[in-house]
């Protein structure tokens, strides 16, 4: 199925808004919600807009301590705004987690060599602490939070992870954030080859990896699980 991104204003449409201002974000929700919702006809009519279409919106500071908590200071700072009894949010907050460091960069993750740093800058920054600090325990963790926020006083949550280890460099051209250092762990799913899983990054695996066993995958078919329930459950009522 195809999600409508159409911008033209339909008071009976439901809308579906991604919390984000990043580009690979929403062009991975947008790829995960087609693999998930292919088959529900309940919310094939949702458009699906983010907080870039609002020109006149910022960001709110991410001051909590957990993901989750980010994720759900992000998804009430933009429903707040949002004139229509049809909307619904969706926000997420995600990060990579290293044994060695305590967990950091954790919930800095997207700031972790400065407030305005870039992909490359901030895997350049961890590659040196893991250095300095963990070099034989490379073992790590990409954590996702997502909070669904919607009409009637609806609020779903959902968490993931996806273990691996990280490079001593960077290596792959796919994906973004810190995909070029991390390897994730072997996988149960028999239809891939788990000798090639141990080795690669995700930034060197193919695009449906990702889709099937990132932590943000997980999460998200977590949470629309529960949307389903709620939408089927709302139409017997």
């Amino acid at each position: 199925m195809t999600f409508s991104q159409d911008n033209t204003q339909d008071s009976t449409k439901p809308e579906l808004w991604i919390a984000t201002f990043n580009d690979h974000k929403k062009k991975e929700f947008l790829e995960l919600f087609s693999k998930h919702f292919d088959q529900t006809s309940d919310i094939q009519n949702f458009e699906i807009k983010t907080a870039k279409d609002l020109s006149y919106y910022k960001p709110p500071a991410e001051t909590g301590s957990t993901f989750l908590e980010n994720a759900t200071i992000k998804a009430k700072s933009l429903y707040s705004i949002l004139n229509t009894e049809n909307a619904w949010v969706l926000a997420e907050d995600s990060g990579l987690c290293v044994d060695g460091l305590n967990g950091m960069p954790g919930i800095h993750s997207a700031r972790y060599a400065g407030e305005k740093s870039t992909d490359i800058q901030n895997t350049h920054k961890l590659l040196n602490m893991v250095r300095i600090r963990t070099p034989h325990n490379r073992k790590a963790h990409y954590h996702s939070a997502i909070v669904i926020l919607g009409p009637n006083g609806v609020s779903l949550t959902a968490e993931d992870q996806m273990h691996g280890e990280l490079t001593t460099s960077l290596i792959g051209k796919g994906g973004f954030g810190y995909d070029p250092i991390f390897i994730p762990s072997p996988t149960d799913d028999k239809a891939n080859d788990k000798d090639a899983t141990q080795s690669k990054t995700l930034a060197e695996l193919p695009p449906f990896y990702k889709k099937t066993h990132s932590h943000r995958s997980k999460a998200l078919r977590k949470i629309i699980d529960d949307l389903k329930s709620l939408l089927q459950g709302s139409d017997k009522a």
